[in-house]
């Protein structure tokens, strides 16, 4: 049985639209805990975007602190990890238009609820790539755990995927996370 293209077409992934906001840098750091032997741990998150709109050339600075989960795999069982990236490690990435997002994105449209995957993997200095979805509405925050990264994505205004260098305390280290929070 062939599925109509009309109900083909509503399960498709929206396309992501370039923003007219430029990615420049970034910088962060993650401590992770976790026991040894799940390879399964809380993170605590901070990621900070330099970004700039088309046109201007003032730097602006959106700040992302979240709690997440994670996993990963890393040659020593110690019960957690430290991993970090500076302004000038080597970074670049784009900024899309999320799917509730305005003809032009401000930079309010970045704040609020947000929610980012990273993927690492260290050899003491080591390459992440990251996806943030950000200012989401609101009432995102209150949906349950499950759930809430679906409202989050649906409800976002700014999609941000970016990579770049960063180093870690345990050398050989690898994994992922996920972590909801606010962009301020």
């Amino acid at each position: 049985m062939a599925i109509p293209k009309q109900l083909a077409a509503s399960f498709s992934m929206p396309t992501l639209r370039q923003s007219t906001w430029t990615f420049c840098t970034s910088d962060g750091a993650d401590l992770s805990i976790s026991i040894p032997e799940t390879k399964f741990g809380v993170v605590l998150s901070n990621v900070n975007l330099y970004v700039r709109n088309s046109g201007s050339s003032v730097v602006e600075t959106l700040n992302f602190v979240g709690l997440g989960v994670g996993a990963g795999l890393q040659p020593i069982p110690v019960p957690g990890n430290f991993d970090f990236s500076l302004k000038n490690f080597p970074s670049f990435g784009d900024i899309y238009l999320g799917p509730c997002a305005p003809a032009q994105l401000s930079l309010n449209d970045f704040r609020g609820p947000c929610l980012v995957y990273q993927l690492t993997v260290q050899a003491g200095p080591g390459w992440g790539a990251t996806f943030m979805f950000m200012g989401a509405k609101w009432v995102s925050a209150a949906v349950p755990p499950g759930p809430r990264a679906v409202a989050v994505i649906g409800s976002c205004r700014a999609v941000t995927v970016f990579e770049g260098a960063s180093a870690s305390v345990i050398p050989g280290a690898y994994g992922g996370y996920g972590a909801f929070g606010v962009c301020l």
